[in-house]
């Protein structure tokens, strides 16, 4: 079953949103609109993708404090595999997957940052409010709001820009998902709120 996940993440990885892997088992499970199949450039081997993104998952999940150090902790643990959208989006739905099933077991500083994301996604969306059925997507801007103060440079590996999404990037695609929803330049006011530096 070990051999089957990994062609399956390899195929599909985290490149794929209409799939979120359940480290450690065989599940995948369902978690917004499907993307449109794209392979990742080079696939890495299921082991290393898959023990990158759950160590930096876990890192930012029981982390007690944000800054310089957390930054270089998740970095440095990236290392040799380098920031691909690929890792991002796996990382991206490891935060989703705590929101939506353990927010419980949030570190001290994933609950700020929570806190933070959530009064600022309050601010400028009406997710929640207006379209009931788009609570998927509101998670995930939750998501990435987390990630803007923990973990930079997942957000820009996911292809956020500061001129708006990039290209053929998770962020182009997501945004085009959630259109309708997502005013014209809500997604820039919610980076900066959240305090998002480019560079």
């Amino acid at each position: 079953m070990d051999s089957l996940c990994s062609m399956i993440f390899c195929i599909c990885g985290s490149d794929n949103d209409s799939f979120r892997h359940d480290a450690g088992s065989a599940q995948f499970f369902i978690n917004e609109k499907p993307r449109p199949h794209q392979l990742p450039s080079s696939c890495p081997s299921r082991g290393s993708a898959d023990a990158v993104v759950a160590d930096v998952v876990s890192i930012l999940r029981s982390a007690e404090k944000e800054g310089v150090e957390l930054a270089k902790k998740v970095g440095d643990t990236v290392g040799a595999e380098g920031w691909t959208e690929w890792i991002a989006e796996g990382i991206l739905n490891g935060i989703k997957a705590i929101l939506d099933e353990s927010p419980e077991k949030m570190g001290n500083a994933m609950k700020v940052a929570y806190d933070r994301a959530s009064e600022a996604a309050d601010a400028l969306f009406q997710f929640t409010k207006d379209h009931p059925i788009a609570t998927a997507g509101l998670l995930t801007i939750i998501a990435v709001g987390i990630l803007v103060i923990l973990a930079p440079a997942v957000v820009e590996a996911l292809g956020f820009a500061e001129l708006g999404p990039i290209e053929g990037s998770f962020a182009a695609w997501w945004e085009s998902t959630y259109a309708g929803y997502i005013p014209k330049g809500s997604l820039f006011s919610f980076f900066q709120r959240l305090g998002m530096l480019w560079g």
